[in-house]
């Protein structure tokens, strides 16, 4: 349960910041690819009864334990700092192309919805549903071609 708990997080935070895939010399076409491999390794570990896909209660139990790995202090609520450590602890082994302080700005002001500066936990679970939701379409369920079409999106660009 640990090792799934860490691959949630992981894959989790990777989709808040899938515009910031690292670059380490290599060509786009390989980020993408290692990019790719990555996401599938954090959706084979939110898909509980491995079917190739993510449905809506698998994605909300994932949210509910990614909420519990950014809350560090364990009070039921985020906060910018905890929001940035977390975000940089995601990012500690990936070449700094991505810039963690702007990613972890705008994921907070997208959650924090009420702006009381912190992000409790219906808040998180409203964003990250709206964001399966965009992802799902009319099936209810995600899959790894929908994922990495929707950060092709987010990168103004399509999947090759």
């Amino acid at each position: 349960m640990k090792k799934t708990a860490a691959i949630l997080a992981a894959g989790l935070a990777g989709m808040m910041a899938a515009s910031a895939v690292a670059s380490d010399g290599a060509d786009d076409y390989e980020r993408r690819a290692a990019h790719q491999e990555r996401m599938q390794a954090w959706m084979d570990g939110i898909d509980v009864n491995d079917d190739g896909y993510i449905d809506a209660d698998e994605a909300a139990m994932a949210r509910e334990s990614m909420f519990k790995r950014h809350d560090d202090n364990n009070d039921g609520r985020v906060t910018r700092d905890e929001m940035g450590s977390f975000i940089e602890r995601f990012h500690r082994d990936r070449p700094n192309r991505a810039n963690s302080q702007q990613m972890s700005k705008q994921a907070f002001e997208h959650m924090d919805r009420n702006n009381d500066g912190v992000i409790n936990a219906q808040e998180y679970d409203l964003a990250g549903q709206q964001r399966f939701e965009r992802m799902a379409g009319e099936d209810d369920r995600i899959n790894i071609s929908e994922v990495m079409d929707r950060i092709g999106e987010r990168r103004g660009r399509g999947r090759d």
